[in-house]
């Protein structure tokens, strides 16, 4: 009986999880809604569905005993429905404790799955959201355009201040075991009408193995005979021969009948897997639906005016790719708010609306292939900006830029800490979140595409499967072992003779249709021994060339065997991630064959380019030590100090510290230095006043500042940035990467 109820409950929260999920979807539109206003019948409308969705969620909730989430939803409906009589009016400053609530409710849901996911005090919420519900008037007034003079009662500011956000964790978004989906009854109708007809495929195949036994049965007869081939008679004889004859016939009847079989039940399995696969197709729907509150969150962050557009939501893809889409989704909103748009002074002065806009468009093209755009009407990409920063990273050399072109430059976006962000702060200008993007929709089976029109706007163009079908990959050899190659990144494989290899700034390079390409031996770049040159018998080497947006590389590998078809596996928990490596999947003889990961490859390749096989960024340990650049730390805490100047010798920089303000100042114009790391809050004269004297110095005004602090406020952050710091780091969120990552992008 336990285990019955124990079952129960499971079903039980499942449905509450869907039903509560587009109970707050619901919620948090309509709030969107009512907060651009809108004539008197239509904010009442937007406040009806508020009330209603909010009601009903907080009986489900009640229903499943979540308690949070049914005195959140409780408190709410409270004040709507005195906003819905006319007891209270609805005042601007109220949308935001509004969010706060709701992103509270939503941590609330997700914790259903992941119970590690800490609990928060509800009780401010909660109070707050109270005392706007003792808010009374007899008038509602629509929020949009409204000149309201109205502020927040104290009470509620106090509160307001005081709530504690949900923690807006990664994990949160991970799909769970016993997750459940809702999908249109004709989809599994689909289902079970092909799994009907493998009663066909079923007995097909009886009857085929039937026959190839009489086949073989037959076949022995005429073995036995043979054996006493001496003494048989001539009359025998020719019956042997009809024997042998016949089943011959009978063999070649079976391969006509097994052929025919084969197509039959290839198609029915193709036809089976497709319709199984639309039932986890899912609209856009649900990942855009969190996207209106994203960039209303980003332009009040950022403080510019953004309208948002959708197009083409409903078009459907793949679940498990549209859980996938989440982060690349938010970090190009974020690049499009932070990076494209301008300010709403910069937008007035080059003729612009005030208002910017960012667009999300979903289609289907001819190949069933979703294309997901993202365009915004900002300034464009600063390519100058954008090449100097992948300098400073070491993505390219200063030669390499007359080679260049646009796509080139946009896609350098993509190498991790290349930024065109003048300000580093820890969630935005380290250059992190385009790698992640590139990393994700590669993994996916996609690929990504820039436009720009610098002054005009920028535009990404992705192309997805839209659905996670059955893996196509190039089956290779390297060293003696098989591997399997995504076909989406083999941009052709060929044969050259080892004279055709030449040495260009220390880099193996072969030319290939006009076009220069590095060369690297895949037994290289994946640590494996390499074949003898006995292997290359025939005096050719086979190359494999990757290309993975727009990144190229030739391999040297044993030998290409073609296509196979098969389902990739992760390696298991026991090895989330082992680098180059994507997964397994089973040939068609049944052995097990590792998946390489192309976009590894591509990007752990550049450190075997070099003809001495050593790193290219390598250098000699005399050259290291007389080109080691110097950096100034200034904090006043010993232990911090300490703590910094050691990350920063490890990794390879030369280092002087300073107890205060004044006297770094004091080392600058004495000694020469590459950069200042500085703490703000410190005697004599703290980092903000460092900074500026630093900006205010002839000699000094270039020099590159990071400001490594306590202070976490947007306003100190702003602080530090109208200061002239090139950088600004929370100690609560340190890193030692972060740091490190700063330094060697600034200098």
């Amino acid at each position: 009986m336990k285990e019955e109820n124990d079952a129960f409950l499971r079903e039980l929260m499942n449905d509450f999880k869907i039903e509560a999920r587009e109970h707050h979807t619901a919620i948090v539109n309509n709030l969107l809604l009512l907060e651009k206003g809108g004539g008197a019948e239509t904010v009442k409308n937007f406040i009806e569905v508020i009330y209603r969705e909010t009601h009903s969620l907080k009986g489900s909730a009640r229903a499943v005993n979540l308690t949070e989430i049914e005195k959140l939803c409780m408190s709410l409906e409270s004040v709507f429905n005195k906003i819905k009589k006319g007891e209270s009016r609805i005042i601007p400053p109220m949308f935001d404790l509004f969010y706060k609530t709701l992103d509270l409710v939503d941590h609330y849901i997700k914790r259903i799955d992941n119970s590690s996911l800490p609990a928060i005090n509800i009780a401010p919420a909660i109070a707050a959201i109270e005392v706007f519900g003792g808010v009374k008037s007899n008038i509602i007034v629509p929020p949009a355009g409204n000149k309201n003079e109205d502020q927040i009662p104290k009470e509620a500011t106090v509160f307001n201040e005081n709530i504690i956000e949900a923690p807006k964790s990664s994990n949160e978004f991970k799909q769970q075991d016993g997750d459940t989906v809702r999908t249109d009854i004709s989809k599994l109708d689909n289902i079970f009408r092909g799994a009907e007809e493998f009663v066909s495929v079923k007995t097909s195949s009886d009857y085929l193995r039937r026959r190839l036994d009489e086949i073989l049965a037959r076949v022995s007869t005429v073995r036995a005979s043979i054996g006493n081939y001496d003494s048989i008679s001539g009359k025998e004889l020719s019956k042997l021969k009809r024997e042998i004859k016949g089943a011959e016939q009978d063999l070649a009847d079976f391969t006509s009948q097994y052929s025919d079989f084969n197509r039959t039940a290839g198609r029915k399995v193709d036809e089976l897997l497709i319709a199984a696969r639309t039932t986890l197709l899912s609209p856009f729907t649900s990942l855009l639906a969190i996207a209106p509150k994203i960039v209303r969150d980003l332009s009040k962050e950022f403080d510019k005016e953004i309208k948002f557009i959708t197009e083409g939501e409903r078009t459907e893809i793949d679940r498990r790719i549209l859980e996938q889409l989440k982060d690349p989704m938010i970090h190009l909103l974020r690049n499009c708010a932070d990076h494209g748009i301008e300010t709403k002074a910069e937008r007035v002065s080059s003729g612009k609306n005030i208002e910017g806009k960012i667009a999300v468009k979903v289609t289907l093209d001819f190949e069933r292939n979703v294309i997901l755009t993202f365009e915004d009407d900002g300034k464009g990409i600063n390519k100058a900006a954008l090449i100097n920063s992948a300098i400073k990273c070491g993505v390219i050399k200063n030669s390499d830029i007359s080679t260049l072109s646009d796509d080139d430059i946009y896609n350098l976006m993509f190498a991790s800490g290349v930024s065109t962000k003048g300000f580093i702060t820890d969630i935005s200008g380290r250059g992190i979140g385009m790698a992640v993007v590139a990393e994700k929709i590669e993994a996916l089976g996609g690929k990504i595409l820039v436009t720009s029109n610098e002054g005009k706007g920028t535009k990404f163009t992705i192309t997805l499967p839209q659905t996670l079908s059955t893996f196509r990959g190039l089956h290779i050899t390297c060293s003696g072992e098989d591997f399997i190659i995504p076909t989406t990144t083999v941009e052709k494989v060929t044969r050259i003779l080892p004279d055709d290899i030449r040495i260009i700034e220390s880099t193996r390079s072969i030319k290939i249709d006009g076009e220069v390409i590095s060369l690297v031996y895949l037994s290289d770049v994946l640590n494996i021994k390499k074949r003898q040159k006995s292997s290359y018998e025939s005096g050719y080497l086979n190359i494999l060339i990757l290309n993975s947006n727009n990144k190229k590389c030739a391999f040297v590998i044993d030998d290409v065997f073609g296509e196979t078809e098969g389902l990739i596996k992760d390696l298991g928990s026991q090895l989330p991630h082992v680098k180059n490596i994507y997964g397994a999947t089973i040939s068609g003889s049944g052995k097990v064959v590792i998946v390489l990961n192309s976009h590894e490859l591509l990007i752990n390749s550049s450190e075997y380019k070099s003809i001495n096989e050593r790193p290219i960024f390598e250098t000699d340990s005399g050259e290291n030590s007389s080109t080691a650049k110097r950096v100034l730390i200034a904090e006043d805490s010993i232990t911090i100090r300490s703590m910094l100047k050691n990350f920063v010798e490890n990794a390879g920089y030369e280092v002087t510290a300073a107890v205060d303000g004044l006297e770094a100042f004091n080392l600058l114009k004495r000694n020469s230095f590459d950069l200042v790391v500085s703490d703000i809050e410190m005697p004599r004269m703290n980092g903000f006043e460092l900074t500026q004297r630093i900006r205010e110095d002839y000699d000094l005004k270039n020099l590159p500042v990071i400001l490594v602090t306590a202070l976490e406020s947007k306003e100190d952050q702003k602080k530090g940035l109208d200061a002239g710091a090139n950088a600004y780091i929370v100690k609560s969120s340190f890193e030692k990467s972060n740091l490190t990552d700063t330094i060697k992008r600034l200098i």
